[in-house]
C-alpha cells in the first residue's frame, strides 16, 4: 500500500514513517501542507487516486481552525480517499466533518493516558485500556457530527476527551486519533497502524459504492447455485442516516451460504464451535464464517457457512469467498450494478408512511382478554414474590396466503424501521426477517464481551417534535422502566460475571434512550473480558435465554412463562447472528421479526410486567411493538380478496325470529321480536368490515346492509346470505334455507392451528365447514373446541352455552366469535330472570352440563348425545 503523509512540521514525523512502513506500507510518500509538491498533485485528484490508497494528515504545532483555512489542507481533506488524521490531523477532520475544537483546560503534552475504546475497526485485538502518549493543546468536542462516531476516549483527569473516531466522508473512510501512535508510551501503536492500513486495503479492494443492500443482494441472487442459499445481515440505520453501529464493524453482511448446513438441536451448535477455522477468507479482515440462528428453547440450531460473502454499505462493499474466480466475477458485477444505479432515477418506495401502523394488526393477535388471563397470572406471581419482572410475550398469526413476499416483506420492513440488526435468513424450514434493534451479544477475538439489553419502550411522534422530545424524556426518566431495565442490566451482570474475569464486568452505559424511526428504546450496555478457558459459545450458553426477553429471577421465571404461555416461542425472543472463523461473534435478539414458513407467518411481541404495570398500557404496548411488522407483512389485497366478510341468518315471512320454531325449547318464549336481532347482526356485519377493509369502507358497507335489508322477501323460508368482498357488497337474499335441526350430537375437539381470523364471520368459514363435515361423518352435528389451556371456546357454526341450576353460562366473548343469537338469547333470559354470566369452563367437563348450542339458523338446540 502506497501512503501520502501530509507534513505539518511535527519533530515526530520521521518515526511515523518508519511506523507506517513497519506496518506494512509498501511506501510513504511526505510533503508539507503547504508545499508546491502538494499543489501540483491536487490539481489532479485522479492522480492522487492512481498513486495513493490512504493519506495521512500528521500531527504538529498550530492552531487547527486557522490551519484548515490555510495552505491546501481544506482540498485535502475532500480528497476521495481513506484519511487517517494524527493528533492536529484528527482536529482537521473533525472540524472538516462539521465538529468543533477548543483549547484544552490543561494542555497535554507527552502525557499517557488509559482509553476506554469500541474494540473494533482500528481497536481491534487490542485490549481496553491501553495507555497511549498525547502531545495537544485543542480538542475534539462531543456531539460528533452524524458522519462521524467516537471509537476511544478517556475520562481520566475529570476529561472526557475523544481520543479517536471513525466515519465517512462523501462515501470514503475517516479515522482520527488524539494521540501519537509513534510514541514509545503509545506501545499499540503499531498494531493500530496495522489495523488502518488493513482497512483502507478492504475499502480500496472493494472499489464499489454507491449501491445499498437490496441493490447486492440482486447481484448476488445471480450467482446463487442450487448447493446456496441466502442469508443477510441488513444494517439499514447506516445506510439510512450514515450512523455506523456501535457494536459492528462489518456494516451489512450479504452472503451466499452451503446447503450443507448445521441443523439441530442445540447440541449442533457445538458442530459448529468444532469447524470454527476450517476454511478462511483469502482477503485479511474480510468475511468468513456462520450465520444463523438459534431459537429460545435453545433446542433448534440452524447454522451454514458462508461461501461467498459482501461486507459494507453504501460507502464501500468488500467482497470474499472460497472462489478467486467468483469472487472477481461478483465484484465485476457489482461495478455494473452502481454504474447503472448511478443512471437511473431512485425507486420509489412501496412502503407507506412509517408512521402510520397496521389497523390490522388486532386481526391477528391474541385479543384482550386473553392477555387479561396472563396479565393476572403474572401479578399474582409478582404480588407472592415468586417473580420480580416477567417477560410476557404471545405471537400474531398472519395466514400465509394473505401475506408479501419474505423479499417483499424485508424491503418494506426495512423501510418502516431501519435498524443497525436488520435480517434476511433462508433456514432449513422457513425464512426469517428482522427489524431487532438490540445487541443480544457481541465477542471479539481478544476476548471482550458485550451485551446491550433493551427494556422500555415508548412510541414516535415524528409530525410533532415536541410531544417527540417529551415521549423520551418521559421513558428516560419514568420510574417503572428504570426499574425494568435495571432488572435486565443486573440478569445481564450476572450472567456474564459466570464466564469473565472478576473484576472486568461493568455497566458501560446505563439506561440511554435511543430513538429508531417507531418508538424510542430505553438501552444499557454491559462489558466484560471472557476468562482465558471461556469461549464465545460459553458466552452465548451462559447468557442464554437472552436477560431482556425472560425476567427475573431468570430460570425460575422462565419456567413460569413456559406454563403460562403454553406454546414454544422458537425462533422468536431466540437469536440470529454470526461466528467469524477467527472467533468474533455478534448475536441481536429476535424482535421486530416475522417467521414464514408454509402455512403462515408468525410474528411474536411482548413487555415485561412489573408490580407497578397495567393491563391497557402493556396490551396496548404489545400490539404497538407487532403492528409495524404486521404492516410491513399483510399484503391487503391478498387478505381481503380471500377473506369476505359473511353475514347469514334465518328468514321466515318477513322476520328473522320464527317464534314458532323456536318456541319448541324452553325459555326461548319472547324471541319474536326481531328489531334486536337485526342491529345486532348489522353492527356486527359492519363492525367486521372496518376491522378487514378499513375504515373508509364503513359507511358504505353500512348502506348496502340497508339496501338488502330493504330488499328482502316478505313471504317464504330463506337463509339470506350478505357479504364483503374486494369486490365490494355482494348479496343471495333468497338462498333456500337448510333443514333446521332441534337437538344435536356434538363431539368435543382442539381449536384447531388454521382459524387466523377467529373474530370476523367469513374467512374461516371454508375450513370450519370441512371440519363439520368430518364430524358428520363421525355422526356428529357439531364440534365444541377447546383453546390452548382446554377451556370451551365455541363450535364450527354456533356458540356453547351452558346451564348450572338456573344460571346461564358462556365462555368470555373476547375469546369467542362475535353471536348474534347468543346476544339475544341471554337478552331473554335476563328478562326471565335468569342470572347470565361468562366464566371458563374445561372443555371435558362441558358434558357433564346442558349445553345449547345456539346460531342465527337454527335457533337454541340442546346437545343431547356425545360421541
Amino acid at each position: 500500500m502506497r501512503v501520502l503523509l501530509i507534513d505539518y512540521y511535527d519533530s515526530y514525523t520521521s518515526s511515523l514513517v518508519h511506523l507506517l512502513l513497519e506496518a506494512g506500507a509498501s511506501h510513504v510518500t511526505t510533503v508539507g501542507h503547504d508545499s508546491p509538491q502538494l499543489e501540483a498533485l491536487l490539481s489532479t485528484i485522479s492522480a492522487i487516486q492512481e498513486q495513493y490508497q490512504l493519506i495521512v494528515l500528521a500531527p504538529g504545532p498550530g492552531n487547527p481552525h486557522d490551519l484548515l483555512q490555510a495552505s491546501h489542507t481544506a482540498r485535502v481533506l475532500a480528497a476521495p480517499l481513506p484519511m487517517w488524521g494524527i493528533g492536529l490531523g484528527h482536529q482537521l477532520i473533525a472540524l472538516h466533518a462539521g465538529a468543533s475544537s477548543t483549547q484544552d483546560r490543561r494542555p497535554c503534552h507527552g502525557q499517557v493516558s488509559h482509553v476506554h475504546h469500541t474494540e473494533e475497526g482500528m481497536w481491534a485485538g487490542i485490549p481496553n485500556g491501553t495507555p497511549v502518549a498525547r502531545f495537544h493543546s485543542w480538542s475534539v468536542q462531543t456531539p460528533l457530527p452524524a458522519a462521524l462516531r467516537v471509537t476511544a476516549e478517556t475520562t481520566e483527569n475529570a476529561e472526557n476527551t475523544v481520543m479517536a473516531f471513525a466515519g465517512h466522508h462523501h462515501n470514503t473512510p475517516r479515522w482520527g486519533t488524539q494521540f501519537q501512535p509513534e510514541s514509545l508510551d503509545t506501545p499499540a501503536g503499531l498494531d493500530i497502524a496495522r489495523n488502518i492500513l488493513g482497512l483502507a486495503q478492504r475499502w480500496n479492494s472493494s472499489a464499489v459504492t454507491g449501491l445499498d443492500t437490496t441493490q447486492v443482494v440482486e447481484v448476488l441472487r445471480r450467482f446463487r447455485t442450487d448447493n446456496e442459499h441466502l442469508r443477510c445481515l441488513d444494517d439499514s440505520l447506516l445506510e439510512r442516516t450514515g450512523t455506523v453501529s456501535r457494536d459492528s464493524h462489518w456494516g451489512s453482511i450479504i452472503t451466499l451460504c452451503s446447503n450443507d448446513r448445521i441443523v439441530g438441536d442445540g447440541e449442533a451448535l457445538a458442530q459448529v464451535e468444532a469447524r470454527l477455522g476450517e476454511r478462511v477468507a483469502a482477503a485479511p479482515g474480510a468475511f468468513s464464517g456462520w450465520i444463523g440462528a438459534i431459537n429460545y428453547e435453545g433446542d433448534y440450531v440452524d447454522f451454514a457457512h458462508t461461501t461467498i460473502a459482501v461486507t459494507g454499505s453504501s460507502h464501500g462493499w468488500t467482497v470474499a469467498g472460497d472462489d478467486p474466480t467468483r469472487v472477481q466475477a461478483v465484484k465485476e458485477a457489482l461495478a455494473a450494478a452502481s454504474d447503472a444505479a448511478a443512471d437511473d432515477a431512485p425507486a420509489g418506495n412501496t412502503a407507506a408512511d412509517s408512521a402510520e401502523v397496521s389497523f390490522q394488526t388486532e386481526l391477528f393477535g391474541p385479543d384482550k382478554g386473553t392477555y387479561r388471563k396472563l396479565f393476572d397470572t403474572v401479578q399474582k406471581l409478582l404480588h407472592a414474590g415468586d417473580s420480580y419482572e416477567v417477560c410476557l410475550t404471545d405471537r400474531f398469526r398472519v395466514p400465509r396466503y394473505a401475506t408479501h413476499t419474505p423479499w417483499e416483506t424485508f424491503l418494506r420492513l426495512r423501510h418502516i424501521c431501519p435498524t443497525h440488526f436488520g435480517a434476511y435468513l433462508e433456514l432449513a424450514d422457513r425464512t426469517v426477517v428482522s427489524a431487532s434493534p438490540e445487541l443480544f451479544l457481541k465477542t471479539t477475538p481478544s476476548g471482550s464481551v458485550v451485551t446491550r439489553p433493551m427494556k422500555g419502550t415508548a412510541r414516535r411522534h415524528p409530525h410533532n417534535p415536541q410531544q417527540d422530545a417529551a415521549a423520551a424524556a418521559a421513558l428516560a426518566n419514568d420510574p417503572k422502566t428504570r426499574a425494568e431495565n435495571l432488572m435486565a442490566i443486573d440478569l445481564a451482570r450476572s450472567d456474564l460475571a459466570q464466564v469473565c474475569k472478576p473484576g472486568t464486568v461493568h455497566v458501560s452505559r446505563d439506561r440511554v434512550v435511543e430513538s429508531f424511526e417507531t418508538v424510542h428504546q430505553l438501552v444499557s450496555e454491559v462489558t466484560g473480558v471472557l476468562a482465558p478457558d471461556k469461549t464465545p459459545f460459553d458466552a452465548v450458553r451462559t447468557c442464554w435465554p437472552p436477560a431482556s426477553m425472560t425476567g427475573a429471577p431468570k430460570a425460575q421465571t422462565v419456567e413460569h412463562l413456559r406454563h403460562m404461555e403454553q406454546q414454544p416461542r422458537d425462533i422468536y425472543s431466540g437469536v440470529v447472528g454470526f461466528i467469524t472463523d477467527a472467533g468474533e461473534a455478534e448475536f441481536s435478539v429476535v424482535i421486530r421479526t416475522a417467521i414464514f414458513d408454509k402455512e403462515e407467518v408468525t410474528i411474536g411481541a411482548g413487555g415485561a410486567i412489573t408490580i407497578d404495570s397495567t393491563l391497557d398500557e402493556e396490551f396496548t404496548e404489545l400490539h404497538h411493538k407487532a403492528s409495524y411488522v404486521v404492516k410491513a407483512c399483510v399484503d391487503s389485497d391478498k387478505l381481503v380478496a380471500q377473506a369476505p366478510v359473511v353475514d347469514s341468518f334465518y328468514w321466515c315471512n318477513g322476520h328473522q325470529i320464527d317464534q314458532q320454531h323456536q318456541s319448541k325449547h324452553p325459555h326461548q318464549s319472547g324471541l319474536a321480536d326481531d328489531t334486536l336481532s337485526r342491529k345486532l347482526h348489522q353492527e356486527r356485519f359492519v363492525d367486521a368490515v372496518k376491522q378487514l377493509y378499513g375504515p373508509t369502507q364503513h359507511q358504505a358497507a353500512q348502506q348496502f346492509y340497508d339496501q338488502c335489508l330493504q330488499q328482502l322477501p316478505q313471504e317464504g323460508e330463506y337463509f339470506p346470505r350478505i357479504a364483503w368482498t374486494a369486490r365490494g357488497g355482494e348479496a343471495d337474499l333468497e338462498r333456500p334455507c337448510p333443514k333446521r335441526l332441534t337437538d344435536i350430537t356434538a363431539t368435543l375437539a382442539d381449536l384447531p392451528d388454521g382459524r387466523y381470523l377467529p373474530t370476523i364471520k367469513g374467512p374461516d368459514m371454508p375450513a370450519l365447514a370441512v371440519l363439520r363435515q368430518d364430524a358428520s361423518d363421525r355422526g356428529a352435528d357439531e364440534i365444541v373446541f377447546g383453546d390452548r389451556w382446554g377451556n370451551v371456546v365455541e363450535g364450527t357454526h354456533s356458540a356453547i352455552l351452558w346451564w348450572e341450576g338456573d344460571t346461564l353460562c358462556g365462555p368470555p366473548k373476547h375469546a369467542v366469535l362475535p353471536s348474534t343469537m347468543r346476544e339475544l338469547y341471554e337478552h331473554v333470559m335476563r328478562q326471565q330472570g335468569h342470572p347470565v354470566v361468562e366464566k371458563w369452563l374445561p372443555l371435558r367437563e362441558l358434558p357433564n352440563y346442558r349445553v345449547v348450542s345456539v346460531n342465527a339458523l337454527h335457533g337454541v338446540r340442546t346437545i343431547t348425545n356425545w360421541v
